[in-house]
């Protein structure tokens, strides 16, 4: 089963059946495996987000992990996966979640990093994914490559 959530991004679910002694099993359609409910831990959201590298194109105010997003655009589908809705502030990410600062060596994997006009995701020692203009698609990067300021960094409530 296949479907859009409300921000746009693809989201999906398998069914399974459930089979006992050669036998299947009528559960009435509740038995199924929801594949966006993951566990929303840095790793996991890095790991996730790492999977559309040089795959969605930037594309100005798109939303789509498949045809396109910009840099919040493609921050806020990868926290749509694990059920973690920043739609609302899209364009000014750093109204979610605790400021910890500008010091990155306090920064955890899937810390959201605002740069004031980009935001990136923390994914461990030093280096961030974003999808960039300049670069035209979801890259991994070192943060010292960015040639940006950190302004902040954001911790989503939420993310273990």
């Amino acid at each position: 089963v296949a479907g859009t959530t409300g921000g746009g991004c693809r989201a999906e679910a398998i069914e399974i059946k459930l089979v006992y002694k050669n036998r299947e099993v009528d559960c009435g359609g509740a038995a199924y495996i929801d594949l966006s409910a993951t566990a929303a831990t840095g790793t996991n959201i890095v790991n996730y987000a790492r999977q559309y590298i040089d795959k969605t194109p930037y594309v100005w105010g798109g939303n789509s992990l498949e045809t396109g997003a910009d840099c919040s655009g493609f921050i806020c589908c990868v926290y749509e996966h694990y059920r973690i809705n920043l739609w609302n502030n899209r364009v000014s990410l750093r109204y979610e979640g605790t400021n910890i600062g500008t010091d990155m060596s306090k920064a955890k994997v899937g810390d959201i990093i605002d740069y004031g006009s980009h935001v990136a995701i923390y994914s461990g020692n030093g280096n961030v994914v974003h999808c960039s203009s300049s670069r035209g698609t979801v890259k991994e990067i070192p943060n010292s490559w960015m040639g940006m300021t950190v302004q902040r960094i954001i911790r989503i409530p939420g993310v273990g």
